[in-house]
């Protein structure tokens, strides 16, 4: 059987179910693998235009093994989507069919009202510029509103990742948007659908990470196409920008109030954008009332969605960690979408562990958990050449040698008595070596040290690398004492002497060479539905 007995057998089981097809609108492509035809639609003696979409592997071109299955995935989402869209500027959907021809050709019929319009890529390829603006202002307001609805008052937020001129039709006092096949459902990162939309999007949206932004953004871009009656790709050659760089609005024929919108809805930098719908609705709604100067400021002032911004608030009163937990530089330079990733994904932990140690000293309590950061040997003592000390104890060719407060062993050949202790005192002796004296060296002999410089660490005080401990004092000059899990040598008291109070043994801990564990108690998961839902009331 050939594709064109296929296509006649399609027809003759349209035709059962009421429908004629009339005036085929898009032909399928290597993108959409769908066509878009005007169809009479016969319900009893009633016969009304509906748009079907058309998607099979009869209406695919570039084919590859792996492309019916991502037909009908793509497929099952446009109808989900299509079925939950609610709003006048939005074709509405009528009806979904599926069946099979030849036995073996899967057919999916999308039905949606049919518009009695020109889409905006028609616009554009008249090459003439749009320069009613109160025209412009109504299909800015009408789109806006529809992204609105998908971005904001479903159930789950819609990204329709497809925006440009052929996605969107006009009438003389109406705009819509449509098709949804390659939209997305839900929060989520994935890879950019590899489609043609000729630069309308910016170049973040190609980055993994999709937010709503980015489809206001492209808008944006159609409505700049639209006012240059160029696409968007000729206006940035024309200008001399790379990439998928933003169009300088200055140099474009809108009034300054209009210029200005545009910029913030079409700006490179995601964080300075518009991060709703809803905010570009009011700025549009208000166009006129705002000043020149407002609109100026509002090109590099990040403003939050109310979602966010009530979800800030309650984390600021719920976490003691909320100034470390959203550092000031992310707080004013995050976009909504980046802002949201990072707070979920920080409030995933079980616990936070803070290792800057300047977080660790504003943040540390008694009673809080560390984690030794690098090893702890134990004291450091250092023996240097020339230091003189009192032999304590004499061991054969070596004797304990007290130098300062510290203990030392050393060979009898690196000392060199100096000085010997009597009833009246110190006595100055030639210096004499004291391998040299024999038996007549005694614990009285001040000695010098002339071996080299010696390094030891007292080994009892040992604390490996990563081993857990408990705060239980902070001293005033903020050195803590750390009882530490299973290190006997290390676990210290304070003892009281007199009207005073001492740790021993005294070693301290700075900063710097633990890691605070706090635990996490902000259930983020329940917290944040309750903020986007106070939202959408």
């Amino acid at each position: 059987m050939t594709k064109a007995d296929l296509w006649k057998e399609v027809e003759t089981v349209l035709g059962e179910r009421g429908y004629t097809l009339k005036e085929q609108l898009s032909k399928g492509n290597s993108e959409s693998h769908a066509q878009v035809w005007r169809a009479d639609y016969k319900d009893g003696e009633t016969i009304t235009e509906r748009a079907l979409k058309i998607s099979s592997i009869l209406t695919m071109q570039g084919t590859s093994a792996n492309d019916p299955l991502k037909l009908d995935e793509l497929t099952a989402r446009e109808v989900e989507i299509n079925k939950k869209l609610n709003h006048p500027s939005i074709p509405k959907f009528l009806d979904f069919q599926t069946f099979r021809v030849g036995d073996f050709v899967d057919i999916n019929v999308l039905a949606t009202e049919y518009i009695h319009a020109q889409n905006l890529q028609t616009v554009i390829d008249q090459g003439k510029k749009v320069t009613d603006e109160k025209f412009t202002k109504k299909i800015l307001e009408d789109v806006l509103s529809a992204l609105h609805h998908v971005h904001s008052e479903l159930d789950q937020q819609v990204l329709h990742r497809d925006i440009k001129p052929s996605n969107i039709l006009s009438t003389v006092d109406k705009a819509y948007l449509f098709d949804f096949n390659f939209s997305q459902i839900g929060q989520k990162t994935v890879a950019f659908t590899v489609i043609n939309n000729y630069g309308y999007y910016p170049a973040d949206a190609y980055s993994g990470r999709q937010i709503a932004s980015q489809d206001l953004c492209a808008f944006g871009n159609v409505v700049l196409a639209l006012s240059e009656g160029k696409d968007i790709s000729e206006i940035r050659t024309q200008q001399g920008k790379a990439g998928l760089d933003a169009v300088d609005v200055n140099l474009l024929f809108l009034s300054p109030k209009l210029k200005r919108f545009l910029k913030k809805l079409t700006t490179s930098n995601p964080a300075l954008r518009y991060q709703t719908a809803e905010q570009a609705l009011e700025d549009l709604k208000n166009l006129e009332s705002l000043t020149e100067e407002v609109l100026e400021q509002k090109l590099t002032t990040l403003v939050r969605g109310k979602g966010i911004t009530k979800l800030l608030e309650k984390l600021a009163k719920e976490d003691p960690l909320f100034d470390y937990n959203l550092l000031a530089n992310i707080k004013s330079t995050y976009d909504d979408e980046s802002l949201l990733e990072h707070l979920r994904r920080t409030y995933d932990r079980e616990e936070f562990i803070i290792e800057d140690p300047r977080y660790v000293t504003n943040y540390v309590s008694l009673g809080d958990t560390v984690l030794k950061k690098g090893t702890y040997a134990g004291d450091k003592i250092e023996l240097k050449k020339g230091q003189t000390g009192k032999i304590i104890k004499l061991k054969g060719e070596k004797a304990e040698v007290k130098f300062e407060k510290v203990i030392f062993d050393v060979d009898l050949f690196d000392l060199t008595a100096v000085a010997e202790l009597g009833f009246f005192g110190r006595t100055p002796l030639a210096a004499t070596k004291a391998s040299d004296m024999g038996s007549y060296f005694t614990k009285k002999h001040i000695v010098r040290y002339d071996g080299e410089n010696k390094i030891e660490y007292r080994g009892d005080y040992i604390v490996p690398d990563g081993t857990k401990g408990l705060v239980f004092y902070k001293s005033s000059d903020n050195y803590l004492y750390i009882i530490w899990e299973n290190r006997p040598g290390v676990k210290q008291q304070i003892k009281e002497y007199s009207q005073d109070y001492y740790v021993q043994p005294a070693i301290t801990f700075a900063s710097g060479s633990i890691k605070l564990v706090k635990k996490n108690y902000i259930d983020f998961e329940k917290l944040y539905p309750a903020c986007f839902t106070e939202e959408k009331k």
